[in-house]
Order: structure tokens, then C-alpha cells, then sequence
């Protein structure tokens, strides 16, 4: 789903001003009445640089942002002497000293797994693929 633009928001509440229904100005911005309806109830009464204020505001909470802590950073020279992990590797490392194994899918941030059991001396398994067990 892609955001809406400034110009989108100030369209619709024109519409809304002027009694349209969510149909009609989806309709006339070529976008989903749902996604208009939602957009719509995000702030009532409707304001467009409200609405848009706020969809600026909860865009950094979309995606991954995992961040290498220095703790992290310390953990993964020392064991495996690389920093060029993934965040779900580095995320992976935050409690490993007390592991007997490692099961891990087969994504490509595990492409080195034989340099984690050399470093670590742990074990590391494969799930099979679409499998959650």
C-alpha cells in the first residue's frame, strides 16, 4: 500500500467538505475506498495536514530498524571477527553464549553458518523450507 500525498489528503477533505462519500472520492483519486476509509478515520474531524502530519510521523515505524550496539558490535569481532552480519544475525547473537545449537533458515544471512560453528563450536541446523517446526 503507498501513501497518500499531501495534494491526496487536501482532495479528500475538500470532497468531504463538499459531501462526497468515501466511493466517490476514491473514486475520484483513483485510490481504494478502503484505503480512503481508513485515511478518513485516522483523524476526526478530517484535516488534510493533520492527517498528513501524522502519516509522516509513522513512517519510521514501517520496516526494520535494528541498530548494531556497540555490546553487539564487541560480541561479533570477538566470535566470529566480522561485521558484516545482517540485523537478523546480529539480533540472532544477542544470547548465544548459552546455545548447545543453532537452527536457521536457509535465508542468505546464513550463507557462512560453517564460519559460526569453526568460531562458536556450535552446531548450526537448517529448517526445511515453509516448514515452522
Amino acid at each position: 500500500m503507498t501513501s497518500l500525498s499531501s495534494q491526496e489528503r487536501t482532495v479528500i477533505k475538500t470532497l468531504l467538505e463538499l459531501n462526497y462519500s468515501v466511493r466517490a472520492n476514491a473514486c475520484f483519486i483513483k485510490r481504494s475506498p478502503s484505503t480512503v476509509s481508513i485515511e478518513i478515520h485516522q483523524v476526526t474531524p478530517y484535516k488534510a495536514e493533520i492527517a498528513h502530519a501524522l502519516a509522516l510521523k509513522k513512517r519510521h515505524l514501517r520496516g526494520r530498524h535494528d541498530t548494531l550496539t556497540p555490546a553487539i558490535a564487541v560480541f561479533l569481532n570477538h566470535h566470529i571477527g566480522i561485521l558484516k552480519w545482517s540485523p537478523v544475525l546480529i539480533r540472532f547473537f544477542q544470547g548465544i553464549k548459552n546455545a548447545k545449537s543453532i537452527t536457521v533458515d536457509c535465508g542468505r544471512e546464513f550463507a557462512k553458518y560453517n564460519e559460526i560453528e569453526q568460531k562458536l563450536g556450535i552446531p548450526v541446523y537448517f529448517a526445511h523450507p515453509y516448514s515452522p517446526e
